[in-house]
């Protein structure tokens, strides 16, 4: 069980004195300063190399990083979809301090630079980027499906928050490392993630499996570190709560659910 919600998490936002003596208040715009012990997405890294796969609709690159070995198979970590989530900037923290060696890793710190830099949901053309899996009307899921077909990992990893549960999709890699994952996180079982979506609309790994056949993906939904993270998901009585320490400590277990995969 997630570790109960701690002060930091629900602490109030902001608040400043305007000339009045109102209280000003000042919601979080970053995943760095959200809560006390957050982190961001920004971080300096010591990568073996770093690659511009695409540009967002504002003209800011996507970049991919590599850890690990450039021979044998290559996991691709997609570490923030939505602007808004913040847990999952724990895991690329986790990836870049602690690199995985059994396998090499290609991670997208964002895929959604535009609307990481606005902490919202969507991109900047209003776009849920993943629900554009077949529709690839955004650049930056060109970017991604594009990257996908030149790189052809044996497994991609999407990451989001805040519900707290893993799935698998296309079974085998990914089933096995979804139920590690699971175990080791202690959320249950893990869920089949292939999608109900209607009007043509397609999670991202859906996209993938077009152009990758049969791909496997995990999609790992950390819980929340904050009340004003991931403001704009669905089904908010499905949010899950979990302080900074518990989302670190699982990080910790993904890496190395990924150290022991074998492929």
């Amino acid at each position: 069980m997630a570790a109960i919600l701690s002060t930091a998490v629900a602490a109030s936002p902001a608040q400043a004195q305007t000339s009045s003596g109102i209280a000003k208040v000042s919601l979080p715009r970053d995943c760095a300063t959200i809560v006390a012990g957050g982190v961001g997405y920004r971080e300096s890294t010591q990568a073996d190399e770093v690659r511009v796969i695409g540009t967002t609709a504002q003209g800011r690159p996507i970049t991919a990083e590599h850890w690990g070995p450039q021979e044998g198979p290559q996991i691709l970590v997609i570490g923030q979809i939505h602007g808004d989530e913040c847990a999952p900037a724990f895991l690329v923290q986790e990836l870049r301090q602690n690199p995985v060696t059994s396998k090499g890793v290609w991670l997208i710190p964002t895929l959604n630079p535009d609307a990481m830099e606005l902490f919202t949901r969507l991109d900047s053309k209003q776009r849920d980027l993943n629900r554009d899996g077949y529709t690839v009307k955004a650049l930056e899921t060109r970017a991604l499906l594009d990257f996908t077909v030149k790189i052809k990992p044996a497994l991609t990893i999407h990451v989001h928050s805040p519900y707290q549960w893993v799935g698998q999709y296309n079974g085998g890699a990914a089933q096995r490392l979804a139920s590690s994952i699971a175990r080791g996180a202690n959320w249950g079982s893990v869920k089949y993630a292939g999608g109900n979506l209607t009007n043509g609309q397609a999670f991202l790994w859906e996209g993938q499996n077009r152009v990758l056949p049969k791909h496997p993906s995990v999609l790992i939904e950390f819980p929340a570190i904050s009340r004003f993270e991931a403001a704009g998901a669905p089904k908010r009585s499905s949010v899950r709560y979990a302080s900074v320490t518990e989302v670190a400590r699982v990080a910790k277990v993904i890496r190395n659910s990924i150290q022991k995969l074998k492929l």
